[in-house]
């Protein structure tokens, strides 16, 4: 009888004993799956909206991207400041160099005077590419073109609430590109055009009147179905049919073109609209 009461009573020790070490056991395991994983499946997933939405708005870009076409002077004289771009910083900013007629200017070479706007250009291309890595940054760039013996300066900025994605600037002077042509062009333009380039209009040429002209150094005349104009600016509207310069660069030129009731010219990096007033016998 001893011997049974001794047989339970051990065997009620060890499951109690077992018992508590199941309870330490598990406690340990709920301990250490706190530790290592203490947000539970449902803060895990709000955790995970809340980071998406965070990263989402900081990524967010509310800045304006717009196009221009700005005017740059290489005659000391006349330049009051140096043209500015506004460089992106969530996108690149493209650059274009052209001359006053539009054509475009090989760039030789340039230095940046701030790293943090990087600088990409095409050799031989008039084109650069630029793009800021970080905001708020005011910086110049100077660029050499081909042919050109002025170097032309260019304000960079970064962080504006609008931003250049291209940029024309252009150049108020002829490339070698221009001027080759210009010679061809006095080789093959009417005799009256080149003669008209000293002043002198074609016999039977008729006066004509024109009003929004900032000088007196703009003349059209009507002759032989068309008109003649004589400028030192240059003729952007409507398309002439022949011309006829001299080799000097913002000097006269003439012009054939068609009848119209307004020309359009660009009078030294200004654009102009000018008005035919009296359109005469033609």
């Amino acid at each position: 009888m001893c011997k049974k009461f001794y047989y339970l009573f051990f065997c009620l020790l060890s499951c109690i004993s077992y018992a508590k070490n199941t309870d330490v056991s598990n406690a340990a395991f709920t301990s250490l799956l706190d530790q290592s994983f203490p947000l539970k499946p449902q803060q895990i997933e709000a955790f995970k909206s809340a980071k998406a939405s965070q990263e989402k708005a900081i990524s967010a870009d509310d800045s304006d991207a717009t196009s221009r076409i700005i005017s740059a002077q290489v005659d000391p004289a006349k330049r009051k400041h140096a043209p500015v771009v506004r460089v992106g910083v969530s996108g690149a900013t493209v650059v274009v160099v052209t001359d006053q007629e539009g054509n475009i200017w090989p760039i030789e070479q340039y230095v940046s005077a701030n790293s943090a706007i990087h600088v990409t250009t095409v050799k031989d291309s008039g084109s650069l590419i630029l793009q800021s890595s970080k905001p708020y940054i005011k910086t110049n760039l100077t660029i050499v073109l081909k042919g050109l013996d002025v170097p032309v300066p260019i304000t960079l900025i970064s962080g504006q609430k609008t931003w250049d994605d291209m940029d024309y600037i252009r150049i108020q002077a002829l490339s070698p590109q221009a001027k080759l042509a210009r010679i061809g062009d006095v080789k093959t333009a009417p005799d009256y055009l080149v003669a008209l380039l000293s002043g002198v209009p074609p016999q039977n040429a008729q006066p004509l009147s024109l009003s929004g002209s900032m000088d007196n150094n703009t003349r059209l005349w009507a002759y032989q179905g068309h008109y003649i104009l004589l400028t030192d600016a240059i003729l952007l509207s409507p398309e002439w049919i022949s011309r006829a310069n001299n080799k000097v660069v913002n000097t006269m030129h003439a012009y054939e073109l068609p009848q119209a009731n307004v020309l359009l010219l660009n009078n030294h990096g200004k654009t102009e609209q000018v008005t035919v007033e009296d359109k005469g016998d033609v």
